[in-house]
Parts: C-alpha cells; sequence; structure tokens
C-alpha cells in the first residue's frame, strides 16, 4: 500500500486529531502520535535577502521543499501520521478468531468504503458449519465458498431479493454478519439493519469476497465498547435453525439508537 501523502490524505482523521494552521492561513487535521511529536523537525532554510512567498504543500503541488519551517514541520507530521493511520486497519489476524470473539471484538469498530464511514454497533456471529443458522451448514458451495476462504475477506449477499447483507469472514465456515452501524462521515440514509447499512455505504456484491485490507472497502480500529454496554439475545430471522435459533449470537451496543431491533 503507498504510504505517500496523497493516496491517504483522507485517512488522517483517524488518529488523535490536532490541527496546524499552514502559512496560507489554512487548518489542516492531522494524526499526531507521540513518535511523531519526539521526531526532530526539518530546520528552516538561511534567510535570503529577497524573501520567497510561503507555499504550503497540498496533494495539488506535490512539493518535496517546503519554503517555511511551518510548512516543514507539517510535511514531517504528515508523511509519520499517514504512516501510523494505515497501521490502524484491521489486519487479517484480527479476523483469525472465533466467530463469536471476532463478533464482540467488532463493536466499536469503525467501517469504512470511500468517503463514508460508520461505527459498527450490532453485529450477529455464525459459527461455523455445525451452526444451523449459517450458510456453511449446508455445505461448500458457490454462494458460501468465500466462508471457507481466508479470513478478513468481506461475505456479501442477497436476501428476499431485494437486501443485501455484509458480513466479515473468520474462521473457515464462521462469519459475522454486521447488523447496524452509527454514521459518521458522508451518509444521509438509515443504517439500522443490515440492509439499510449496505445500501447507506454503498457496497454492493462486486465487494463480495475482497479483503478487507484494501484501498476501498476496510475496518479502522475504533474504541472498544465497554462490557457494561454491551447486550446480547437471540439472532433474528433464524426461527429454521431449531435449538440453534435461541442462541444469544447477537450483539448490540445498549442503547445506541441505530441499533435495528432490541
Amino acid at each position: 500500500m503507498n504510504n505517500g501523502f496523497k493516496p491517504n490524505a483522507e485517512r488522517v482523521e483517524y488518529g488523535l486529531p490536532s490541527s496546524v494552521v499552514g502559512s496560507s492561513g489554512s487548518v489542516i487535521n492531522i494524526f499526531c502520535p507521540a513518535i511523531c511529536s519526539q521526531s526532530k523537525m526539518p530546520e528552516s532554510p538561511p534567510k535570503s535577502p529577497t524573501p520567497k512567498s510561503p507555499r504550503l504543500l497540498t496533494e495539488n503541488t506535490g512539493s518535496n521543499t517546503p519554503e517555511t519551517r511551518e510548512d516543514a514541520s507539517i510535511e514531517a507530521i504528515v508523511r509519520c501520521s499517514t504512516k501510523e493511520v494505515v497501521d490502524q486497519i484491521l489486519p487479517s489476524s484480527f479476523f483469525e478468531a472465533p466467530a463469536l470473539n471476532v463478533a464482540r471484538r467488532l463493536l466499536g469498530q469503525v467501517l469504512v468504503h470511500q468517503h463514508r464511514r460508520a461505527r459498527i454497533v450490532e453485529v450477529e456471529a455464525y459459527l461455523g458449519p455445525h451452526d444451523l443458522a449459517a450458510h456453511s451448514s449446508k455445505g461448500r458451495t458457490a454462494r458460501t465458498e468465500v466462508m471457507f476462504g481466508p479470513a478478513g475477506r468481506a461475505y456479501v449477499f442477497l436476501v428476499y431479493g431485494m437486501h443485501l447483507c455484509f458480513n466479515v469472514v473468520t474462521r473457515p465456515g464462521s462469519a459475522v454478519l454486521v447488523r447496524a452501524v452509527e454514521p459518521l462521515t458522508g451518509i444521509d440514509e438509515r443504517t439500522d439493519g443490515p440492509g439499510r447499512l449496505t445500501r447507506a455505504l454503498g457496497i454492493t456484491m462486486k465487494h463480495n469476497a475482497v479483503s478487507l485490507q484494501g484501498d476501498t472497502l476496510y475496518l479502522v480500529k475504533g474504541a472498544a465498547v465497554a462490557r457494561r454496554k454491551v447486550q446480547r439475545g437471540p439472532r433474528i430471522g433464524v426461527d429454521y435453525a431449531k435449538h440453534w435459533a435461541a442462541r444469544p449470537y447477537r450483539l448490540w451496543e445498549r442503547e445506541n439508537r441505530f441499533v435495528s431491533a432490541r
């Protein structure tokens, strides 16, 4: 993945934000981890008899030779912060665990698709082929093949012939359905339900089986939800799963108004 400024500029806001005023007077919100604050900033160049006009480093200019100490400091911090923020994307190892464990950890994480961002507030765990509510209980088919592949991939399927559901693959045959998200940026539609959130985030069937460590659709580390705020209950719409239907494998953030059902 490219760690340059331009491709990853929109991800900078996911760190601890800090504001810097550039020489042009504009405010730049950046991520500034401790390692950046301790690094040596570039020295200012010798004063010239004829002062040059200050030029702020931007995506358009792509300048690597800032003309002021202020701009050099901004450039150094942005370069450092971009790498740090990229490291915050959840790696495939995050998903290489039992589905119920991954479901619990997914609460509070941030789902990102292009310019749209939303915080996960409701999930359902599907434990594997032995779980009669899981699609994988019917065996390996063209539809479920992705569930038996690498962890950390998207599993998108159509339900009732009209709604798309977004899942993340965990261990072979297992997945976690994202049922509801809390909008953060770029979303104007309702997100309290699996079909609504995929529509609001622009997730389609073309995202089925894609890696969630890519540049377009991915998950970013968010603030964990405290244990006292997590509520559990039966999954929705799985009455066909016999004794598995009543298992408390749906988890949601208590009192969050974006949860699909309570």
